[in-house]
């Protein structure tokens, strides 16, 4: 396959992609050219400037979808992609509009930009600005068992106090950073506090005046629920008291955090390029369709968002009458995709999300209560409950639940049945 990319020659963002994915895709082997011309020869060209197609555009053409914001420019990519020609867009939210402005279905799709991977996650950093004492009052030596059960690439640690040097001799063994101040310095201090993602404390002797200063500088807190900590208006972010209860936490706060190590490793340049081949290879039907569904559930954009995202959303329009109110069970990521396509269309009213791990979903922003809440509801508040798990084990399960909970099997809508393709 000879692919040549038509990418502008200055333009600064949409040269840098015509460059990066050039750059990929001769890492990868691939038979690849750039200018910013049409190629005849080429077996696919790849436009990332749409004005840069002919009027008569070969049917093995793709064109980057942006900045469509004339009726001039709409008109435009519904005609090239009415040639034949793919657009790729940057979002599922573009590709949508696109298809609700009459752009044809088949002929739309979306990748993810890439990030240039530079920059990482920075760690979560802990602190602690209290001395030790013999009576173990403050039960600083906690941390150590701790650190056993957290990742020191998520957690970094600042301390100021005397006495820390054998517990901060242990975690650093442990693969920890610490960052360590035995002596109080009152101006450190105040400039080491703003630096804190969380201000920690776990003593039991009415609080921690270090507690004062990290809410008064907008500081989250991981501290007993006692004394003062209970009284200030802004309260407890994370009230903490077992070492359970602290692994708990920081397991909450590495689980978020590795949504953005996952991002920094996938959204990038590499696999941009090769969501673009697979489109490609499509295409000119040079590799099965099997082969090309080899990657389904890994993500959902590039040839899914082409061949599947229509079939993926269309089951609710099937399963569901317009107006209904559900409740949603499910909030990993077939439970999130619905949830976001159901607002987004405004078809049906989500009366009520829960998950069994609703706990973790709320520490994540989302608003989803538990599996004991939506027996709390009459059973006239809602016409349908969609089951939005994939793991068709887990899902047939759970309809046995609802039945033995006499909920009637004509209210009980399994997604994975609805969407097999």
């Amino acid at each position: 396959m000879k692919i040549h990319i038509c990418s502008p020659t200055d333009g600064w963002i949409i040269q840098k992609f015509g460059q990066c994915v050039y750059r990929e895709l001769k890492l990868l082997g691939e038979d690849v050219s750039i200018s910013a011309q049409f190629a005849p020869e080429a077996d696919i060209n790849h436009y990332f400037i749409e004005e840069y197609c002919p009027q008569v555009v070969p049917n093995r053409t793709t064109f980057f979808v942006t900045h469509v914001d004339t009726v001039a420019k709409l008109e435009r990519v519904r005609d090239v992609t009415n040639q034949g020609a793919i657009g790729v867009c940057m979002s599922k939210h573009t590709m949508n509009d696109m298809i609700s402005s009459g752009v044809r279905r088949d002929r739309i799709c979306y990748i993810h930009p890439a990030q240039d991977g530079m920059l990482k996650p920075k760690k979560i950093t802990l602190g602690f600005t209290h001395k030790t004492h013999d009576d173990y009052r403050n039960r600083e030596s906690m941390l150590i068992d701790v650190c056993k059960q957290i990742q020191p690439d998520a957690f970094r640690f600042i301390i100021m106090g005397s006495g820390w040097e054998s517990i901060i001799d242990e975690i650093r063994c442990l693969g920890f950073e610490v960052e360590y101040y035995a002596a109080f310095d009152k101006v450190i201090y105040n400039e080491l506090i703003p630096r804190l993602d969380y201000y920690c404390f776990f003593g039991f002797d009415e609080g921690s005046m270090g507690f004062l200063d990290a809410v008064a500088a907008g500081i989250n807190t991981i501290v007993t629920p006692q004394g003062y900590h209970l009284d200030t208006e802004c309260g407890i972010t994370y009230p903490v008291q077992t070492i359970d209860d602290i692994v708990d936490v920081l397991h909450i706060l590495e689980k978020k955090r590795n949504k953005y190590v996952r991002f920094a490793q996938e959204w990038t340049w590499k696999n941009y390029a090769l969501k673009l081949l697979e489109i490609w290879k499509y295409m000119l039907r040079i590799e099965k369709r099997g082969i090309l569904m080899k990657n389904r559930g890994r993500y959902v954009d590039g040839i899914f968002s082409l061949l599947l995202d229509y079939a993926y959303d269309d089951y609710i329009y099937r399963a569901i009458p317009a107006g209904s109110n559900i409740v949603l069970w499910g909030a990993g990521k077939r439970g999130k995709r619905n949830y976001d396509y159901i607002k987004e269309k405004q078809y049906c009213n989500i009366v009520l999300w829960i998950d069994s791990a609703y706990k973790d979903k709320q520490a994540s922003g989302l608003q989803v209560s538990s599996v004991e809440t939506l027996f709390l509801l009459d059973k006239k508040e809602y016409d349908y409950i969609l089951v939005a798990i994939a793991d068709k084990a887990v899902s047939r399960e759970i309809e046995r639940y609802l039945l033995e909970k006499a909920i009637p099997a004509e209210k009980i809508i399994l997604t994975h049945k609805e969407m097999d393709i």
